[in-house]
C-alpha cells in the first residue's frame, strides 16, 4: 500500500466520509491559518457541516429549500443546508454529523437541517483536541511518522466532547427523533424549533415528538414531548414566554393550540421518565451510534505524539535495545497513555527503521510496554497492531510485524505469570484480548498460539489451568464483543461466541489443556459470556445517570404514554407534510469531484419556519422516482 503524502494527511486522519462521502472530504481537509486552541469561536471563519445519511429503513424522501422532492433518500448520501427529511409509515433514517452528533428521524416525521456550520479542522483526537496544520509543521522531518498513525470510527464515536465549535439549527416540523450530542464546546449552540417551542440542547441523550391533529372544526392542536435520558435541554416555547430545564430521566409534556399565525400553549409541565421509555431511549441511540461510519478520528492527544517524537529523538530506530527502553522510560513516565505511546512509537519504527530491523524493534518494544505498564497490556497490544495493519507501509513487512509482535506479547504474559502469578495471568488474557479485537477472524489461530505458550512454559499446572482457563473465556469473549460492535444481535453474537468456544477447546485438547478450558467453553456458558460481551461494549461509551435528578417545575407524574401518532392518510408510496405538502421530483446523483477546498461556503439557505396554521387535507403526490445507478 502506497504511503499517503503530506497533502493527503488530513485526509488520512480526519478519513472523513471516506467509505461513503468522497465528494465531501476535501472540503473537511480545508486548511486554517487561525489557532484552534488560541482562538474563540466569534473569531474563527466557520464552514458548513456535513449530514451523512447512514441508514435508510421503510420510503423516505429528501425534499428541498423550494419545497420540490427530491427523491428517495439513500445510504451514503450528504444532505446540506436547507434540505428536509420526511419519513412515512414504518420509516426511520440514521444520520451523522460532522461535529459528533448522531440522530434517528423516526416514522411520519419531516425533520430540516436549517443551519449547520462548524470552524473547519484538519487532524482530530479523542479528547477533542485539534491539531492544525501549523501544529503539524512544528514537527519537521518527522511528518512521515503521522502518516502511519490511522484513524478508526471507534475513535470518532468514543469522543466525548464535540471536535470543533459548531453553530447547529434544526427543525423539526412534526414527527419523532431521537438524538445523542456529545458535550458541546465553549461557545457552541444546538437548538432544534418545532411549532410549539425551541429545544436548547445542552446534551446527551434526548427525544422530541410533535404531533398536530386538527379536529372537526379545523383547529389545529399539538402535543409534544421533550425526553431526556442524560444531559439536559431547555425548552422554551415560541417568543421565550416560559421554559423549563428538562433534566436526566424527565420529561416535558406541551399541549398548544394554534391561533392566528402562531400558537396559545395551553400546558407546560414535566414528569418522570419510565424505567421503559428511558431503557428504549437509550438502546436507540446506541443502536444509532453504532451504525456510525461515515467519520474517524486518531485516537490520543497531540501532547502525547509530540512527547513520544521529542523522546526519540536521536534514538536509533534500528537498534531494539536501545528504542524499547527509550520508549519504556516515556511509559513509565506517563503510564496513563501507555496505549498511545505504544501506537505513535509503532509509527516511529515503522517509518524510520529499516524493514529488516522493525519486526524485531517492534516486538521487543511491546514487550518493554507490557512489562512497565502491565495493566495496559490490552490497550498496548491492540495499539501496536492496529497502527500496524492500518499502516501505510508493505503488506509483507505488516505481516511480519504483526507476527513477531503477537509473540513477545503472549510470552510478555507468560514471564509475568512465572514471576509474578497474580499479576501475569489477567495480563495473558488481556494481551489475547487485544489480539482477538484486532483480528478476530483469528481468533482460533490466536488461542491456539497462546495455550500452546502456556503448555510449554514449565509453570505450575495450577498456574496453567488458571492461565488456561483465563485466556479461553478472553479469546471467547473479545471475538463477541467484536461481533457485537460490528452490528451482530445477541444470537448471532453468541453464534460467533459458540464457534470459538469450539476452536478454543479442540486447541486445548490438542496441547493438553482440555480439561483446564471445559468449563469456560461448555455450551452452557455461552449466553453468559455473550452478556459480558454486550456489557462491555455498552459500557465502552459512557452512559451516565440514569435515574434521574432532581427538577425545578412541577413534577407530578401526568402519565408518560407516547402521544397518540398523526394517522398518516397518504396511500403507500407517498409521504405528505401535514402542515406544508410536496411536490414530484427525481434525486440529483451526488456530484463526483469533490468541492476544491478553495471555494468559500455556500450562503446558508433562508432557514424554514414551522408554521402553527391547519392543516391541509394532503394532495397525492407522485412516487419518488429511484436514483440512478452509478
Amino acid at each position: 500500500m502506497k504511503q499517503p503524502s503530506l497533502s493527503s494527511l488530513g485526509i488520512k486522519w480526519l478519513c472523513i466520509v471516506a467509505l461513503c462521502l468522497s465528494p465531501a472530504t476535501s472540503a473537511l481537509a480545508q486548511s486554517s491559518d487561525q489557532e484552534f486552541l488560541e482562538e474563540s469561536a466569534a473569531q474563527e471563519s466557520m464552514q458548513e457541516g456535513i449530514v451523512a445519511i447512514l441508514e435508510v429503513t421503510g420510503q423516505v424522501v429528501l425534499i428541498d429549500a423550494e419545497d420540490n422532492n427530491l427523491g428517495p433518500a439513500t445510504k451514503g448520501t450528504k444532505i446540506g443546508n436547507g434540505i428536509s427529511i420526511a419519513t412515512g409509515p414504518g420509516a426511520r433514517v440514521d444520520l451523522a454529523f460532522s461535529n459528533g452528533l448522531v440522530m434517528q428521524i423516526q416514522e411520519n416525521s419531516r425533520f430540516t437541517v436549517a443551519d449547520f456550520e462548524h470552524a473547519p479542522y484538519e487532524y482530530v483526537f479523542s479528547n477533542g483536541v485539534a491539531l492544525n496544520a501549523r501544529d503539524v509543521d512544528k514537527f519537521g522531518d518527522e511528518k512521515a511518522v503521522l502518516t502511519n498513525l490511522d484513524a478508526s470510527e471507534d475513535a470518532w464515536n468514543d469522543l466525548e466532547i464535540e471536535p470543533v465549535t459548531a453553530t447547529s439549527e434544526f427543525v423539526l416540523h412534526y414527527g419523532t427523533m431521537i438524538g445523542e450530542t456529545k458535550k458541546l464546546q465553549p461557545g457552541s449552540r444546538l437548538d432544534i424549533i418545532t411549532p410549539i417551542g425551541t429545544a436548547g440542547i445542552r446534551g446527551t441523550i434526548w427525544r422530541l415528538t410533535v404531533t398536530p391533529v386538527r379536529n372537526s372544526n379545523g383547529i389545529t392542536t399539538y402535543t409534544g414531548t421533550v425526553d431526556v435520558a442524560r444531559g439536559r435541554v431547555v425548552f422554551s416555547t415560541p417568543e421565550g414566554s416560559r421554559s423549563v430545564n428538562v433534566t436526566n430521566g424527565f420529561s416535558a409534556q406541551v399541549t398548544a393550540t394554534a391561533e392566528g399565525s402562531g400558537v396559545r400553549i395551553d400546558s407546560l409541565v414535566t414528569a418522570r421518565l419510565s424505567p421503559e421509555r428511558l431503557v428504549l431511549l437509550n438502546s436507540t441511540s446506541k443502536e444509532v451510534a453504532s451504525n456510525q461510519d461515515a467519520f474517524a478520528a486518531v485516537q490520543g492527544s497531540p501532547d502525547v505524539v509530540e512527547k513520544v517524537i521529542n523522546g526519540l529523538a536521536g534514538v536509533n530506530a534500528n537498534d531494539a535495545n536501545q528504542f524499547s527502553e527509550a520508549v519504556s522510560d516515556i511509559a513509565q513516565g506517563d503510564p496513563n497513555n501507555a496505549s498511545q505511546i505504544a501506537q505513535v512509537a509503532t509509527a516511529v519504527a515503522l517509518t524510520k527503521a529499516s524493514p529488516a530491523t522493525a519486526p524485531g524493534v517492534i516486538s521487543q518494544t511491546t514487550s518493554a510496554l507490557i512489562t512497565t505498564v502491565p495493566s495496559a497490556a490490552e490497550g498496548i497490544t491492540r495499539s501496536v497492531l492496529d497502527t500496524s495493519t492500518k499502516s501505510g507501509v508493505d503488506q509483507g513487512l505488516i505481516n511480519r510485524v504483526v507476527t513477531s509482535a503477537n509473540q513477545s506479547a503472549i510470552q510478555s504474559g507468560i514471564a509475568l505469570a512465572n514471576s509474578t502469578p497474580s499479576n501475569g495471568t489477567p495480563v495473558l488474557a488481556a494481551v489475547v484480548a487485544g489480539m482477538v479485537t484486532n483480528a478476530p477472524a483469528e481468533a482460533a489461530r490466536i488461542s491456539d498460539a497462546a495455550l500452546n505458550a502456556i503448555a510449554n512454559s514449565g509453570l505450575q499446572p495450577t498456574t496453567q489451568t488458571t492461565l488456561a482457563a483465563d485466556v479461553a473465556k478472553s479469546a471467547i469473549q473479545a471475538s463477541a464483543q467484536s461481533a457485537i460492535r460490528n452490528g451482530a444481535n445477541f444470537n448471532a453474537a453468541a453464534q460467533t461466541a459458540a464457534s470459538t468456544a469450539q476452536s478454543v477447546q479442540q486447541s486445548a485438547d490438542r496441547n493438553g489443556l482440555g480439561a483446564s478450558v471445559a468449563p469456560v467453553t461448555n455450551p452452557a456458558n455461552i449466553n453468559s459470556i455473550t452478556t459480558d460481551a454486550q456489557n462491555a461494549v455498552n459500557s465502552g461509551r459512557p452512559t451516565g445517570n440514569q435515574t434521574g435528578d432532581n427538577n425545578t417545575g412541577d413534577n407530578t407524574d401526568t402519565g408518560d404514554g407516547d402521544t397518540t401518532q398523526q394517522p398518516n392518510p397518504n396511500p403507500p408510496g407517498n409521504i405528505a407534510d401535514p402542515t406544508q405538502g410536496s411536490t414530484g421530483g427525481t434525486v440529483q446523483p451526488p456530484q463526483p469531484t469533490p468541492r476544491p477546498t478553495t471555494t468559500p461556503a455556500p450562503t446558508p439557505t433562508p432557514r424554514p419556519t414551522p408554521t402553527a396554521t391547519p392543516i391541509p387535507t394532503p394532495t397525492p403526490t407522485a412516487t419518488p422516482t429511484p436514483r440512478p445507478s452509478n
